[in-house]
C-alpha cells in the first residue's frame, strides 16, 4: 500500500512540475510548481529522503514568495490610441495573428481605416489590443478584444473598461446603447461573459449594454 502511495505521489509531482514549464502565465506556473513541490516534499518524506524533502520545501517557499509579489505588486496601467495604419499595430497583428485566430477565428487581421484601435499598456509594456468601429445606430462593434498570453489575468481588460466608463456613460446621452462582438472559442466566450457580455442569439453574437458596463465598472473608477 505504501509503495502504491509513493508511486502515485512521485508521478503526480513529476507531472505537475513538467506541466508548470509549459504555462505562459507566470502566476499559473508558480501555483502549479508550488503544488508539485509540496507533493514532492511529501514523497521525499515518505521515501525517507531528507535532501529531496528539504529541496522541495525550499522550492515551495520560493514559489510562495514570488506568488506574494505577484499578488501584491502594483502595476501601472495606461492606454495608447493608434491609427489603423500604425506601423507597430500592423507588426503586432502580424506577430500575434495565429494566436488571435485560435481564440477568435473570424478576425482576418485586416483593420479598416475607420477602426478605433487601443493598446492596453501594463508597466509600459503592450499587453492587449481592442479594435472597434461604429455599427448600427446606438451600437459600437468590437472587432477584437485580445490579451497577450502572459497577461490573461483580467486586470488589463478591467482597466480598459474602467478607463472608459465615464466617457461611455456620457456617450449614452448621445444615443449609444450597447456594444456587440462575435464570440470565438469556448475560452474566449467565457472571457466575454466574465467581463459583462451576454449571448443574445444562436449565431454566437454577444452584447453588453451601456447600463451593464457603467454599473459594473463606473463605481470602480478612482
Amino acid at each position: 500500500m505504501e509503495e502504491h502511495i509513493l508511486f502515485i505521489l512521485g508521478w503526480s509531482a513529476s507531472a505537475l512540475v513538467i506541466i508548470s514549464l509549459f504555462m505562459k502565465s507566470m502566476m499559473r506556473m508558480r501555483w502549479i510548481s508550488l503544488v508539485g513541490g509540496i507533493i514532492y516534499a511529501g514523497y521525499g518524506l515518505l521515501f525517507g529522503s531528507m535532501p529531496l524533502f528539504g529541496y522541495n520545501i525550499l522550492r515551495a517557499i520560493v514559489n510562495v514568495h514570488f506568488l506574494r509579489k505577484l499578488y501584491t505588486k502594483r502595476d501601472l496601467f495606461d492606454i495608447l490610441h493608434v491609427p489603423a495604419d500604425d506601423a507597430y499595430l500592423l507588426c503586432f497583428i502580424k506577430a500575434f495573428l495565429k494566436d488571435i485566430q485560435k481564440f477568435k477565428p473570424d478576425f482576418s487581421g485586416v483593420i479598416p481605416e475607420s477602426s478605433y484601435c487601443i493598446f492596453a499598456l501594463r508597466n509600459a509594456q503592450v499587453v492587449g489590443l481592442v479594435i472597434t468601429h461604429n455599427g448600427l445606430e446606438g451600437e459600437i462593434v468590437v472587432d477584437l478584444d485580445y490579451a497577450v498570453p502572459q497577461y490573461r489575468d483580467f486586470k488589463s481588460a478591467q482597466f480598459v473598461m474602467e478607463k472608459y466608463a465615464h466617457s461611455i456613460s456620457r456617450m449614452a446621452s448621445h444615443g449609444l446603447k450597447y456594444f456587440t462582438i462575435t464570440g470565438g472559442n469556448s475560452e474566449y466566450n467565457k472571457f466575454l461573459l466574465r467581463i459583462g457580455y451576454e449571448l443574445i442569439d444562436g449565431n454566437n453574437l454577444y452584447r453588453m449594454s451601456v447600463e451593464t458596463l457603467t454599473s459594473r465598472y463606473l463605481n470602480n473608477v478612482h
